[in-house]
């Protein structure tokens, strides 16, 4: 089970995590979980230089490390990167120690202070560690989940949610992960050309 947009508990239960971004400019943040690989990313970078839209990804280490020439594509793309640990851990399963260690092991590729749990699990006592680190991690969840990742829903309703839900100050969850690349190559032309009939400005997560 997932929420389509964020309920207000999770905000109030996590008040120090950023769920959106409120701003005047109409600008929105279009993320994109779980890269890079060697498919996927080109794509979505293509799409996004079509409208010169920047986005935010969040990447797992062991994928930065087998495809380093995409990392140095998004960034030269002028794109943000964030940490979603070295192997995709599930915050709440993983000793603190561990889970630690297997970002500040993703931070050899990704020199960040974006972070973003994988699943969005993560346990209070690792919030802490984060922000109170040397590196004082801004952990960033989202406003907005299309469902790109859930197999019993269809790409048409994925970009149904996406047009129907997305507002200044959204942040919005996709995934760069080839296991849904036909669903995100289905929908983000489509919404990306929404955003701009929209005068929608996606910009990174700074």
């Amino acid at each position: 089970m997932y929420f389509i947009k964020t309920p207000f508990f999770a905000k109030c239960f996590y008040p120090s995590l950023i769920w959106d971004i409120p701003n005047p400019e109409n600008r929105i943040f279009l993320t994109f979980d779980d890269g890079v690989n060697e498919t996927l990313t080109p794509f979505i970078l293509d799409e996004l230089a079509k409208y010169d839209f920047k986005s935010t990804f969040f990447l797992v280490g062991e994928n930065c490390a087998r495809y380093p020439q995409q990392v140095t594509d998004i960034l030269a793309a002028g794109h943000q990167i964030g940490n979603h640990t070295f192997n995709h851990l599930n915050g709440w399963k993983t000793d603190n120690d561990i889970y630690w260690e297997n970002i500040n092991k993703t931070q050899i590729y990704t020199q960040t202070n974006l972070f973003r749990p994988p699943y969005g699990k993560i346990k209070f006592s690792q919030i802490k560690q984060l922000q109170t680190s040397d590196i004082n991690y801004k952990i960033v969840m989202w406003s907005l989940m299309a469902g790109d990742f859930d197999p019993k829903t269809s790409h048409k309703t994925c970009l149904e949610r996406l047009k129907k839900h997305s507002k200044s100050g959204s942040i919005i969850v996709l995934h760069d992960n080839i296991k849904f690349a036909h669903i995100i190559k289905n929908i983000l032309a489509d919404y990306l050309a929404f955003c701009a009939e929209k005068g929608f400005i996606l910009d990174i997560i700074r």
